[in-house]
């Protein structure tokens, strides 16, 4: 598949591509991607992944807004279940 123009999205890419280049040197960040259906996010976001060169991405999409830290719950999950260890406040409650 071939690439795809992203129009008028040039500081949003730029930003994408400036986080992940600095995720590939140590630094984490996030990325708060919002707009009308057709914008362009999940283009804007698959070039901000591709961009990360095989560092780690999370995603999570269409986050309740109704429900406190529902979009930190999603965006989190792939990591909480790999855990091979279980914070203190939380024993019992991570998965192995």
């Amino acid at each position: 598949m071939g690439r795809v123009m992203l129009r008028g999205r040039r500081s949003e890419l730029t930003a994408a591509r400036g986080l992940a280049a600095a995720a590939r040197s140590g630094s984490g960040a996030s990325l708060l991607v919002t707009g009308p259906p057709g914008a362009g996010r999940s283009t804007l976001l698959a070039e901000a992944a591709a961009a990360a060169g095989g560092t780690a991405v999370l995603t999570a999409r269409e986050v309740e807004s109704d429900v406190p830290y529902s979009g930190l719950t999603e965006l989190l999950a792939p990591v909480i279940t790999r855990s091979t260890t279980c914070p203190r406040h939380r024993p019992g409650r991570c998965a192995a």
